[in-house]
């Protein structure tokens, strides 16, 4: 089954249904809404950037493109209860770096990578970039009609452990702080 390419429609954007959908966890093609994603809206040629933060009071987003700063110009829009932040801005096209400033109820500010990115820079950076991947060319032919030769139920399978301590710390802060098997 070879894939093919699909061609990204010229606006993005969220909409009820998306929400909807995405609340329930049957939306299996997010990925195409959130994060960034080039766009066209009112003939202006962008970026969308869409984010899932429910908890957050503010999102900006800021990169290269507004020098990291924080501004209303680059403030996201709350879309519904599902907690969907988004924005559409223009002129930002592929190759420029940013990243979601979340303000949290208490007033803190956490600069966040995109969890929804197609592309990222190298470390020490942690900035995600706009990058379109409707071109993209899928080389996994052989390893899909493979994977579809085979029973799932017969094959060997991966298990994977989380140590408990490092996984998490306790709230109260006894004990170091981390949690233990007791």
């Amino acid at each position: 089954m070879a894939r093919t390419k699909v061609q990204p429609s010229k606006k993005v954007f969220i909409s009820e249904a998306d929400q909807y959908l995405f609340g329930q966890g049957t939306h299996y093609d997010i990925y195409k809404k959130l994060g960034a994603h080039l766009s066209e809206e009112n003939g202006e040629k962008g970026t969308y950037f869409a984010v899932w933060a429910p908890n957050a009071e503010k999102v900006h987003v800021v990169g290269d493109f507004n020098e990291w700063k924080e501004s209303d110009t680059y403030k996201l829009t709350k879309l519904g209860d599902v907690g969907i932040w988004s924005l559409f801005v223009p002129w930002v096209g592929e190759g420029e770096l940013y990243k979601f400033l979340i303000t949290t109820k208490d007033g803190r500010k956490l600069y966040k990578a995109d969890p929804y990115a197609n592309y990222a820079e190298l470390r020490p950076g942690t900035a995600s970039i706009v990058t379109d991947i409707s071109g993209f060319a899928w080389k996994d032919d052989k390893w899909m009609s493979e994977r579809d030769k085979k029973d799932v139920n017969r094959q060997p399978m991966a298990v994977y452990e989380c140590h408990i301590g490092s996984f998490m710390k306790h709230p109260n802060g006894t004990e170091d702080g981390f949690y233990k098997y007791r």
